[in-house]
């Protein structure tokens, strides 16, 4: 893997956990209230298990832009599956 690639990483990394920040900060006034007071199924899971599993949620999605990004990747056939979809 060439050493110009990892820049990219970081910057998907930034680009997702910054995402997961902001809708923190955005979501974290009010969730205290209105969730608490929902209805849960019985095998809904632990509190303490979200922010784990979303942590790994958004590396995994910073970790496929970075592989679809650059030559090769699936990021330049992109262009020509939105223009030529087989829309009726």
């Amino acid at each position: 893997m060439s050493d110009h690639r990892w820049p990219m990483l970081l910057f998907f990394l930034f680009l997702c956990y910054g995402a997961a920040g902001l809708g923190s900060i955005w979501t974290s006034s009010s969730v205290g209230t209105w969730y608490a007071e929902l209805m849960k199924p019985s095998f809904n899971p632990p509190s303490w298990i979200f922010a784990p599993v979303w942590s790994v949620l958004y590396f995994l999605m910073a970790l496929s832009a970075w592989f679809g990004e650059g030559p090769g990747g699936a990021a330049q056939d992109l262009p020509w599956h939105c223009s030529s979809s087989n829309w009726r």
